[in-house]
């Protein structure tokens, strides 16, 4: 006999849907799961990113401080010149 033509008993019937209301549920979470988890993902990322960039940009960020030079007679020396 085809399942057309079973009849399904009310009790039959509530367990299916309790069963895809279950299926809902932990579909739901896993969808939830996953777009945290892509999320964190990203977020790491960019602040991984911005560390990077800011060091890099410690090169050219610097300002230069004109010294003197002394030697070990404590004479000035001109290191440019």
């Amino acid at each position: 006999m085809s399942k057309k033509g079973k009849k399904i008993t009310p009790d039959q019937m509530a367990e299916r849907q309790k069963i895809k209301s279950k299926k809902r549920k932990v579909r739901t979470i896993v969808v939830l799961v996953i777009v945290a988890a892509v999320i964190a993902c990203t977020v790491t990322a960019v602040i991984l990113i911005n560390q990077h960039n800011k060091a890099a940009n410690q090169l050219y960020d610097t300002r230069w401080v004109p010294v003197s030079a002394k030697n070990a007679s404590e004479d000035e020396v001109d290191l440019f010149g």
